[in-house]
């Protein structure tokens, strides 16, 4: 979920917030979620007064859409992503705090599974299995929960198999010249709303053949000059 870089130096005289930004060679662009329609064709009956809403697209291009609203101990989820949840077989109930969805296939026959929604005080987690990349986990930073939304329009989005990226994990650490410091991130897919980041399991990017970077920005003491880049490799803690 979480590595740390390896321990690095402050090259400036002063408290820093560096920007860490992914870089991965020949890496897609990220896809606009916030193009997406969030529009649902068919909704059932609900019996509670506070059902809430997420969409969960999978695919570098988010082409798959699968809904899940949330009502009470029921959890309704459009499974082949037609937008119609008033189906049979969609709607699941509670047990102990999760709602196990199983397995998720996309049109073109990529089958994902394990897809699990754990539900808690005032927020939720995901996680699912997906195809070639391993478990994902969603809304485990306790410094961002993820929330349904109570409209369909207001819907976080969360991405599976998109493009990758890095973020920090909880708040950025300040970065004092001379003193080294651990620098937590996730490695995963953005979404769209808080706490929708989709973060791998990093030992599955970390063990294999892939050497992922981090692109450090550390402002310059002197305005007049422009950003110092440090260029490191992500390492397992």
């Amino acid at each position: 979920m979480r590595r740390t870089l390896r321990r690095i130096p402050a090259i400036i005289g002063v408290l820093l917030v560096p920007a860490v930004l992914a870089q991965e060679e020949g890496a897609r662009p990220a896809t606009d979620l916030s193009r997406i329609d969030r529009t649902v064709a068919r909704e059932p009956a609900y019996q509670s007064d506070g059902a809430r809403y997420a969409l969960l697209v999978f695919g570098p291009k988010a082409n798959t859409r699968v809904w899940l609203v949330m009502d009470g101990d029921t959890l309704y989820v459009d499974r082949n992503g037609n937008g119609d949840l008033t189906e049979p077989g969609e709607a699941l109930s509670v047990s102990a705090g999760a709602f196990d969805i199983g397995a998720i296939t996309e049109a073109d026959g990529t089958r994902h599974s394990s897809v699990r929604v754990l539900r808690g005080r005032g927020h939720v987690r995901l996680r699912a299995r997906i195809h070639g990349l391993g478990t994902h986990y969603v809304g485990e930073d306790p410094g961002e929960p993820l929330q349904f939304g109570y409209r369909a329009e207001e819907a976080p989005i969360v991405h599976f198999g998109g493009s990758l990226t890095m973020r920090f994990y909880h708040a950025p650490p300040d970065l004092v010249a001379g003193k080294r410091t651990a620098v937590n991130v996730m490695i995963g897919t953005e979404g769209l709303g808080k706490g929708t980041f989709a973060s791998l399991d990093c030992g599955v990017v970390l063990d294999g053949d892939a050497a992922p970077v981090a692109d450090i920005a550390f402002p310059h003491k002197d305005p007049r000059r422009g950003p110092i880049l440090v260029r490191i490799r992500v390492e397992d803690d």
